[in-house]
C-alpha cells in the first residue's frame, strides 16, 4: 500500500524548506510559515493571526492527482503524483504578501531542484488567486508539484 501523496509531500516539505529562505521585507528576519493541509477544520486566517504561533505564509497542500505508469503488459509500476500547494501570505508590518508569495514560490522551487532524491519532482505555477476573506487581503498562487514514485 503507497503512502498518501499529501503526506509525502508535507514530508518534502518541511524536510527541505529552509526558514533562512524565507525572508522578511527587510532581507534580514525569517517570516514565519507553515506547511499544512488544504482546507483545515477551522478559518484560515486563524493561522496568519494566531495568539500562539501566528504565520506570515502557509504552504496549503491539496488533494493529488494520480496516473498509472504501465508496463507493457498495461501492469501498473508506479504512479505520477500531481500534488497542488496553494501558497498564501498576508499583509503583515515587515511583510508585504506580494513579495513574500514569490519568496515562498522561489523556495519551493529550489527544493525541487536540489532535492531529487529518490524522485525528481517539479513545480508548475497554475494560477495566481489573490482573495478577499472578511476585510484581509490574501495573497495566494496555485502551483502542482509533481513527481513519479513506484508501487510502494
Amino acid at each position: 500500500m503507497a503512502e498518501d501523496a499529501r503526506y509525502r509531500t508535507k514530508v518534502f516539505c518541511d524536510t527541505y524548506l529552509t526558514a533562512a529562505n524565507i525572508l522578511k521585507d527587510d532581507a534580514a528576519s525569517q517570516a514565519a510559515f507553515a506547511v499544512i493541509f488544504k482546507e483545515p477544520p477551522y478559518p484560515i486566517l486563524k493561522e496568519f493571526y494566531a495568539d500562539s504561533t501566528p504565520v506570515n505564509a502557509l504552504l496549503c497542500i491539496g488533494e493529488p492527482r494520480s496516473t498509472a505508469l504501465l508496463d507493457t503488459d498495461q501492469a501498473p509500476y508506479g504512479y505520477e503524483e500531481h500534488v497542488p500547494i496553494e501558497i498564501k501570505c498576508v499583509d503583515k508590518i515587515g511583510v508585504t504578501g506580494t513579495k513574500l508569495k514569490w519568496t515562498v514560490e522561489a523556495e519551493l522551487r529550489r527544493i525541487c531542484e536540489n532535492n531529487p532524491t529518490g524522485s525528481y519532482r517539479y513545480l508548475e505555477v497554475i494560477d495566481a488567486g489573490d482573495e478577499d476573506i472578511d476585510g484581509t487581503r490574501l495573497y495566494g498562487i496555485s502551483t502542482v508539484m509533481s513527481y513519479v514514485r513506484d508501487m510502494t
